[in-house]
């Protein structure tokens, strides 16, 4: 454990610099990265080096900066129980501009209220990640919206079909899954994969064997990931040759 917070500390003391950073982009990336530990660890409010927190007040109270940068600082400071911004972020719902909207429903806890609001959004791609971010911790209310979602193409199909399955809704895998896994396209790919996990043994080996000759490392890794997931659920011997293809 000491090790552990060791490391954690110096990932974020990392981060910290990304948020100094002249390019908006870099910023950004750093702040989504501390989105994400934030979100695997159990009490991030303990976890955040003092240094860290001063930099994201700075920037949440910042009225020149750029406002992508300053929504994000304001959300992780609410992710710390600062609740200050809180109006400030919920007026973000109220934007006309589709991207900072949809910028929100990502970094959001997955438990926010917000998340609930933004099913109703105008715009496809927020109502998307909104669901998807309810779907993580096993809200049903995101179900309409992804059952609608299924109707539609690439890899929006993916996404609602994996949280549905998550979420243990009984649906028909989407026809052009097999497809998505033979496309250039090496996210759909990799998204693709990650969708197999949620069906049984059965129904994902015979995908997980074509994959694991992918030419991708990231997919053939994420494979190795799911069939071992798969596998602890049931000991399927073709799930076995998938594994051991790669020791």
């Amino acid at each position: 454990r000491v090790l552990g917070r060791s490391r954690l500390k110096r990932e974020l003391d990392t981060l910290r610099l990304s948020l100094q950073d002249a390019n908006t982009d870099v910023r950004v990336a750093g702040q989504r990265a501390i989105v994400e530990i934030l979100d695997s660890i159990d009490n991030p409010q303990a976890s955040v080096p003092a240094l860290l927190r001063q930099k994201l007040v700075e920037l949440a109270e910042s009225g020149s900066g750029d406002v992508q940068v300053r929504l994000i600082a304001q959300v992780i400071l609410l992710r710390l129980h600062d609740q200050r911004f809180e109006p400030a972020i919920a007026q973000v719902m109220q934007s006309a501009d589709e991207k900072l909207r949809r910028l929100l429903v990502e970094v959001l806890p997955r438990r926010h209220p917000i998340l609930v609001t933004a099913l109703g959004d105008s715009a496809e791609s927020v109502r998307t990640f909104a669901a998807h971010r309810l779907a993580e911790s096993g809200d049903k209310r995101a179900v309409p919206v992804l059952q609608a979602l299924l109707k539609g193409r690439g890899s929006q199909v993916l996404l609602a079909y994996m949280d549905l399955r998550r979420l243990g809704v009984r649906v028909e895998e989407p026809p052009q899954l097999s497809a998505l896994l033979r496309t250039r396209d090496l996210a759909l790919r990799f998204a693709a994969v990650q969708t197999l996990r949620y069906l049984s043994p059965k129904e994902a080996v015979r995908y997980l064997m074509q994959l694991a000759y992918d030419p991708a490392d990231v997919v053939r890794k994420e494979v190795v990931r799911c069939a071992a997931e798969l596998f602890r659920r049931e000991r399927l011997p073709v799930l076995r040759l998938v594994l051991e293809r790669f020791l």
